[in-house]
């Protein structure tokens, strides 16, 4: 088959962070999370909140 296998859209690759954080500079107390590998649920979850 054309597909990837199904865990390759759960398993972070070797090297990469799961979760990864970077300040805004232009708005103090502000930041860009990035969240890799995640479905629908964590920005449910997020958003929640």
């Amino acid at each position: 088959m054309n597909a990837p296998d199904r865990y390759e859209r759960f398993v972070v690759p070797e090297g990469t962070k799961k979760v990864s954080y970077e300040r805004d500079t232009k708005i103090i107390n502000a930041a860009s999370f990035t969240i890799e590998r995640e479905d629908h649920t964590i920005g449910n979850i997020l958003r929640m909140y």
